[in-house]
């Protein structure tokens, strides 16, 4: 009786385990799925560089300050940069909108699984980011941001929970405010994609549009914030753009879309330079939803040689984005002026820019190595910890026949 007992068990557990050849079948399966879904595609990290840049250059020229009016031309360069910041922000958050959406035309999409990872990548980075910046608020009381008579552990815990939006105190990163945005997107998203879960590509794009429209009306009426549609955009816009991918034949539709992506980019560019009354962020997500759909309609293709430093940092945008004000403030306030180094001329400044710029590209990189992209390599699509090489082989080795192979009369009849 207990041999029969051992037997059943061990058919148990081995059902419950993955075959080899199941184990590469799913490997298989998943990188073409990532490929079909675009998950490899470089373009997108161009477009979070370019994005995180801008972002940079608004934040920088905003410590600096005012300059001398001797310096006409980069007064007048400081204040376009600064007014193309929440042009930045604004396409970060229509990025993420579109990959909310990717994610969400998964074949296999499980709620609890992909808002644990989403949550993991997003919250690993941003608490290492917040603890250096404590340990700077300590060391250096001119750069701290904790409140007279508060407890600075109970103001830090606060911090830790500022992405989900809890508290309604102005956050340690400056940067910080996009990220309940980013979080409820994640979290509600899904939820109000599920009636059309089932549903064809143009009924997902119809449905996503309406919800854009309407959200613009009421948020239009109730004079709220419209950057937070930013999000809402690039789900719509992905939608769309796989809509338009299934009508697409040639070449000639995706150059088309580029190019009007890109002359709306100029017009914002001159717009701004200008001081021209434009609808800044309407034009924005048209650009962006242009661009993004003409990547989508074509073919992937291999990067070239020349972009592989600018697609390295693109893919540490989110590192570079927690970052990037941090080391610049640090460097402004405190190292520059420590060493007598003082913005006395244009090539000081222009000195004083390369410097922030390397070392936050510096930082970044070894957030993004240390931490993000550990995070990401660690958790699959599922939000589950992947199993490492030496784990699979044990797997691999543990469902081995072992002893002599016995063959069922169904397998001697196959045969």
């Amino acid at each position: 009786m207990r041999t029969k007992k051992k037997a059943i068990f061990r058919i148990a557990v081995a059902a419950t385990l993955p075959t080899p050849s199941l184990i590469a079948l799913h490997d298989a399966v998943t990188s073409a799925d990532r490929a079909s879904r675009l998950g490899q595609r470089y373009e997108y990290d161009l477009l979070r560089a370019a994005a995180a840049i801008s972002v940079f250059l608004c934040h920088f020229f905003g410590l600096v300050g005012e300059l001398p009016r001797e310096w006409a031309e980069w007064s007048n360069l400081s204040g376009f940069f600064q007014r193309i910041g929440s042009l930045g922000t604004n396409a970060l958050l229509f990025l993420a909108g579109f990959f909310v959406a990717r994610s969400l035309s998964g074949p296999e999409f499980h709620y609890r699984f992909y808002v644990k990872r989403r949550l993991a990548v997003m919250g690993g980075p941003y608490a290492c980011v917040i603890v250096c910046a404590t340990i700077v608020s300590l060391l250096a009381p001119g750069l701290s941001k904790f409140e007279e008579d508060v407890n600075p552990v109970s103001y830090l815990l606060r911090q830790f929970l500022v992405i989900p939006g809890l508290f309604p105190e102005a956050p340690l990163l400056t940067v910080a405010w996009i990220l309940p945005i980013v979080i409820s997107s994640y979290l509600l998203a899904p939820l109000w994609h599920w009636p059309v879960r089932e549903a064809n590509v143009w009924k997902r794009a119809a449905y996503w549009s309406s919800t854009l429209v309407g959200a613009v009306l009421v948020f239009s009426l109730l004079n709220w914030d419209l950057r937070g549609l930013s999000v809402l955009a690039g789900l719509a816009g992905y939608f769309l753009a796989r809509a338009i991918e299934s009508k697409v034949t040639g070449a000639t539709v995706p150059l088309a879309l580029l190019l009007l992506g890109l002359a709306c980019g100029v017009y914002i560019a001159l717009g701004t330079a200008w001081n021209w009354d434009l609808p800044y962020l309407g034009l924005l997500t048209l650009a962006m939803f242009l661009v993004t759909a003409s990547v989508v309609s074509t073919s992937a293709t291999k990067i070239p040689g020349a972009l592989l430093p600018a697609q390295s940092f693109g893919q540490a945008g989110y590192s570079f984005y927690l970052l990037h004000g941090s080391v610049t403030k640090v460097m402004l306030v405190i190292l520059f002026p420590g060493f007598g180094y003082n913005l006395s001329a244009p090539s000081d400044l222009v000195l004083a820019l390369l410097l922030c710029l390397g070392a936050a590209i510096v930082g970044s990189q070894v957030l993004y190595r240390c931490v993000e992209k550990p995070i990401r390599e660690n958790v699959d699509a599922n939000g589950e910890r992947r199993l490492s090489e030496a784990e699979r082989q044990q797997v691999i080795e543990s469902l081995q026949p072992r002893g002599p192979v016995r063959y069922s009369r169904a397998d001697a009849e196959y045969r």
